[in-house]
């Protein structure tokens, strides 16, 4: 979480206990794959300030105002943090936009909100939701810039 006092805010790309799903290429060779019991892969380290990370967060195992100021000290274990915000469904329709093939193959996909654009901001959390005969959530996303109207303002 932090180093010289440098905190970061990450995106978690994803999480398995599935040893079988996790090539060697893609963790340290001075790491013994048969040791470890969780894998995480993380990406977009963006650097943030003390208070901030204070603010905006507390302790997944215990979701109080203040946690995450006792992990930073050293009285909580500091592995799983969750973000306050907002969170969002986008529905994407399979009979206008594969939305499925998209996630899989896209590192970002740029989305029309029909309603409630104003209150949407970075950081946000969306639940990218599929309509049809399989429909469901596919896909945990996370706004990256700040949403504008479609000309840049």
């Amino acid at each position: 979480m932090s180093g010289a006092g440098t905190y970061f805010r990450t995106t978690l790309n994803e999480i398995t206990l599935d040893k079988a799903k996790i090539t060697s290429d893609q963790i340290p060779s001075y790491y013994d794959k048969t040791k470890w019991v969780l894998f995480y892969r993380l990406s977009m380290f963006e650097p943030v300030e003390r208070e901030w990370l204070i603010a905006n967060s507390v302790m997944d195992s215990d979701p109080e105002p203040g946690s995450t100021e006792k992990a930073i000290k050293g009285q909580a274990n500091p592995a799983h943090l969750r973000l306050f915000g907002k969170a969002w469904i986008f529905q994407g329709n399979p009979e206008y936009f594969d939305s499925r093939a998209a996630v899989k193959s896209l590192e970002q996909i740029s989305w029309l909100a029909n309603q409630h654009a104003t209150a949407m901001g970075k950081g946000d959390r969306v639940y990218l939701w599929e309509s049809g005969p399989s429909a469901g959530v596919i896909a945990v996303a996370e706004i990256l810039d700040t949403v504008t109207d479609g000309r840049g303002r």
